[in-house]
């Protein structure tokens, strides 16, 4: 069965989604970096039980970033709205993970249960080298691109609370993090 897809009006922006399947709604969220490709092994389990939506977060895929101020917790509790779903069951990846977490909290309504994998965490405090780092990929996404962007994303110290780096994602690059995206890595 091929996935039904769409566009969901958020505030200043859409996203972009596919559904598939019939049952207890699940919404997948993926990663920073990434899109719902990374996903397209997990529907066809899923959606032999569940109704699955992927969708493609805010500036990510095929979801424009829009020009407005926004979150992806609100986005998510829009595109569930737009869909028709609720409580829907949650399964989310680093930035996607925080968008889960995020709506869990801001409306319960919509949230029967959620499983989430290194997710980013709204309120924690990151240091200025941390930040400084992040604003640099940022620029250099709208500079020279995403290729660009992920080749210093990957090479960013990580932290310990408190700021005290630990390693950088060691080995990883843009070309291994491509093979991955693209299923042959």
């Amino acid at each position: 069965m091929s996935p039904m897809s769409g566009q969901a009006p958020v505030d200043g922006s859409t996203l972009h989604y596919e559904i598939q399947g019939a049952g207890n709604p699940l919404v997948m969220c993926h990663g920073f970096s990434l899109d719902l490709r990374m996903r397209d092994d997990h529907v066809e389990a899923f959606s032999r039980r569940r109704t699955v939506v992927i969708y493609d977060l805010r500036g990510f895929g095929r979801s424009p970033p829009g020009s407005v101020p926004y979150s992806h917790a609100g986005d998510l509790a829009a595109l569930i709205a737009h869909i028709g779903l609720g409580p829907v069951s949650l399964i989310g990846l680093s930035l996607g993970g925080g968008a889960a977490i995020n709506l869990a909290v801001s409306r319960p309504d919509l949230v029967r249960a959620m499983v989430v994998v290194d997710p980013s965490l709204g309120g924690y405090p990151w240091s200025p080298g941390f930040v400084a780092g992040q604003a640099a990929v940022r620029a250099l996404a709208a500079e020279r691109g995403v290729e660009a962007a992920l080749e210093r994303w990957v090479g960013l110290a990580l932290e310990r609370p408190g700021g005290a780096a630990t390693r950088s994602l060691g080995g990883a690059s843009a070309a291994s993090s491509r093979a991955t995206r693209a299923g042959t890595g």
